[in-house]
């Protein structure tokens, strides 16, 4: 062990694991992250252990009744700051006497002790409380009338008709709702099969009223934690309108009506309780 570091004084214990603290900052800022790094040693064979405690995730694993449930670790918390969480480790080795550097079982030059500048930061989110990052843009959006009847007026009252011909847009604003759920412990695939792109929803989503909210897709990211476990970032998509998805502009009336299908007699989107995406 460094000899600075032989004092029991500076020992600690990272939830099992022995390490040997050296130093600590964090810098907090306003308009950008705020950081903290931790400086600490340990035996080298613990650096891999070390960095899967403080990551932290999603698992599967069996419950009482021998089905399965997910087990989630949140990021560690730097100890001074506990809202700035672990975003990574630098990792070097350290050849101390008396054991000094050896080649390893990987035919690398190795040694029994390792310096980990340990870094965190600020998230955008609330780790454990919430489940990721939330996004809304917002765009006018508009509708073509279909150029085959006129059903618009120029003046009030009057009856001289805005010709079919003259194409113009109707506002139909839209908002756009991203949601990410950070470390998915599993793809939700039985779930986008149950409720896939188009669907708008059944019932009341995020204070939108039923039938004005669609769900337009979703991408996923892979990573891997506590050795060969994988967790996933997924992101899902939303578009939000202030009337039903299934009402579509009329050109013969200029007014906003169902269209159903003529066979099943169902609305033109399917719908579903998209709530499913954010719990």
């Amino acid at each position: 062990m460094p000899t600075a570091l032989i004092a029991s004084n500076t020992s600690v214990k990272l939830g099992p694991i022995q390490i040997w603290d050296e130093w600590a900052k964090f810098d907090l800022n306003v308009t950008t992250p705020s950081t903290g790094m931790r400086s600490i040693i340990c035996n080298y064979s613990d650096v891999g252990n070390v960095y899967f405690l403080l990551r932290g995730g999603a698992q599967l694993g069996a419950n009482a009744t021998g089905g399965t449930e997910v087990t989630y670790t949140g990021l560690s918390p730097f100890p001074d700051a506990t809202f700035l969480k672990f975003d990574g480790a630098e990792v070097t080795q350290i050849a101390a006497l008396p054991d000094g550097a050896f080649v390893g079982p990987q035919n690398m030059v190795n040694t029994n002790y390792a310096r980990m500048l340990l870094k965190f930061k600020s998230l955008d989110y609330v780790d454990n409380v919430e489940t990721g990052e939330i996004s809304l843009e917002y765009s006018p959006g508009v509708v073509s009338l279909p150029a085959n009847a006129a059903s618009y007026f120029w003046d009030s009252g009057s009856t001289t008709p805005v010709p079919a011909s003259m194409s113009f847009m109707i506002p139909n604003p839209e908002t756009v709702y991203t949601r990410t759920r950070k470390n998915v412990a599993q793809l939700p695939t039985t779930l986008l099969a149950s409720l896939p792109a188009g669907t708008i929803n059944s019932a009341t989503f995020l204070g939108a009223a039923a039938n004005t909210v669609m769900f337009t897709g979703a991408r996923s990211f892979r990573k891997i934690i506590l050795g060969d476990t994988p967790n996933w970032d997924m992101t899902y998509a939303f578009t939000v309108r202030p009337r039903d998805w299934n009402m579509f502009l009329r050109p013969d009336t200029g007014a906003w009506s169902y269209i159903y299908n003529g066979g099943t007699q169902l609305k033109f989107f399917p719908t579903g309780d998209l709530n499913a995406y954010i719990t």
